[in-house]
């Protein structure tokens, strides 16, 4: 279904819940735009909202959610993704292979 406060989608939401407690222990958000690449028309993403709750802030659980995240791109039809993560949200990007851009001075 197309919203049609946004043509290219409805924005997906994902939770990152420990097993046997059922707590929350992260979320991101994934908020789809239509971009043009070499005159097609591409679907991409922008992740946003990246949080975990202290406790479960060590590398490996935030890591592995982002990793689960991405393994969802295919079946949403995504080819691109980008995002402007926090200073320490940074490393656990790197990790996971985005490329970092820096800004333009001009």
């Amino acid at each position: 279904m197309v919203n049609p406060c946004n043509p290219a989608g409805d924005s997906v939401w994902f939770f990152s819940v420990e097993k046997g407690s059922n707590e929350l222990a992260g979320v991101v958000s994934l908020m789809f735009k239509e971009l043009f690449l070499e005159g097609n028309r591409i679907k991409a993403g922008i992740l946003g909202d990246f949080m975990f709750k202290k406790k479960y802030r060590s590398l490996g659980p935030a890591l592995a959610f982002l990793k689960g995240v991405i393994n969802e791109f295919e079946n949403l039809g995504i080819q691109f993704v980008y995002t402007i993560p926090n200073e320490k949200a940074k490393q656990i990007f790197k990790r996971i292979d985005f490329k970092t851009m820096e800004p333009s001075t001009a």
